[in-house]
Order: structure tokens, then sequence, then C-alpha cells
């Protein structure tokens, strides 16, 4: 059980390969889990940037947003209504 170093924020943590295996499988469910939970197209996550188009909202729930510049079709339609990320996600 050997442990690699991984830095966050300026800060060396080490992690197990346990730990890591069950790093990977909580990513795993949340990419399935918000494919479920926003019926989009996979671009819209691909594009995610924290910040950006992914961001929290005054009511502390966690959206996405995306402007014109964002979809093909955003010249004709403008921005998009933000797409709620399910609270049990957050």
């Amino acid at each position: 059980n050997t442990k690699q170093k991984a830095v966050i924020k300026d800060k060396k943590y080490k992690f197990s390969s346990t730990e890591r295996q069950i790093a990977t499988i909580y990513q795993y469910y949340l990419i399935l889990a918000f494919f479920s939970c926003i019926p989009d197209r996979q671009r819209t996550f691909r594009e995610i940037d924290l910040k950006r188009n992914f961001s929290k909202g005054a009511d502390g729930t966690w959206i996405i947003k995306h402007g014109p510049d964002d979809y093909k079709t955003g010249k004709t339609y403008g921005d998009r209504p933000p797409l709620v990320i399910s609270p049990e996600l957050t």
C-alpha cells in the first residue's frame, strides 16, 4: 500500500492507492450524476470552467451558466437559463 504525493494549494499530501481508487470512483459517480441531473450535451460538461460558467448561485446552489459565446446558436438566442445542479450532489 504505497503512498503517492499530491500537491493541493501549495501543500503536499500523501494518498494511498486505495484512497486514489476511492477518489476515482467518486469522480466517475459525479460525472454520471451530473449527466442524469442535467439533460444537456456533453459539450456543456467538457467546457465547464470554475467561476466562468460553473459557480455557486446566490442561494448556495451550484449552477452551470452559458453565455451566447458558449454554444452554436448563442448569437440568435442569447444567454441560456442557468442549469442547476441538484443539491444532493453538492
